[in-house]
């Protein structure tokens, strides 16, 4: 009689165990498949912030270029602005290469950051650095008299070669309401980009 009470509580408690345990591993499955939603959430959400932050972000506006002729298609004011870089495409938005050895030109801006993005992942050229922009062509300001000509070059104390010599303006910005000049080391081997404060226009004497 003892023996069979035994053998119904140890049987008792083998269910309860195997029901603790069912449960157990259903909480741990239930705990992994929302971690990995979440985390998968988590990814969208960094890739739409991403490409919302690139699609909204201002585009830098290229003016200057290296004549006073107007030029009338996009590739010839593009390859007038880098007359060293290969153009392709046609189109004021304008994908940069690093060190701007090649220019892609498209039509609208979806396409560019299309094009941008695909260089940041894959790369534009062997030794790519991963520094790649889109920026937009504007022909309607040119370079019509002496006394709003801008210089292509301005010389200037490049912050990494600590040498005085004539840098390229590449374009100028506005930083808490004070334009500066974006400018490049002509240096191969440094081509640094940094910022001065614009040079204000000399005009005629009175």
């Amino acid at each position: 009689m003892s023996s069979h009470i035994e053998n119904e509580i140890q049987a008792r408690i083998a269910r309860v165990r195997a029901e603790a345990e069912r449960k157990r591993q259903e909480r741990a499955e239930l705990a992994a498949a929302r971690t990995a939603g979440l985390a998968r959430r988590h990814a969208q959400r960094l890739r739409n912030q991403t490409h919302t932050s690139e699609e909204d972000a201002p585009v830098k506006i290229y003016r200057r270029h290296n004549c006073q002729a107007r030029h009338t298609t996009w590739a010839d004011l593009a390859a007038c602005i880098w007359p060293a870089a290969a153009i392709s495409g046609d189109g004021p938005y304008a994908v940069l290469a690093c060190r701007t050895q090649a220019v892609a030109l498209y039509t609208g801006s979806a396409q560019a950051t299309a094009r941008k993005r695909t260089s940041d992942r894959d790369g534009c050229t062997p030794g790519c650095i991963r520094r790649h922009q889109v920026v937009l062509l504007d022909p309607t300001t040119t370079q019509t008299s002496e006394e709003t000509l801008m210089p292509a070059l301005r010389t200037a104390v490049c912050p990494a070669c600590r040498r005085e010599r004539p840098a390229r303006l590449v374009t100028t910005v506005v930083v808490s309401g004070a334009p500066y000049d974006v400018l490049r080391c002509p240096d191969a081997a440094c081509e640094l980009l940094w910022l001065a404060r614009a040079e204000r226009p000399r005009t005629a004497a009175a």
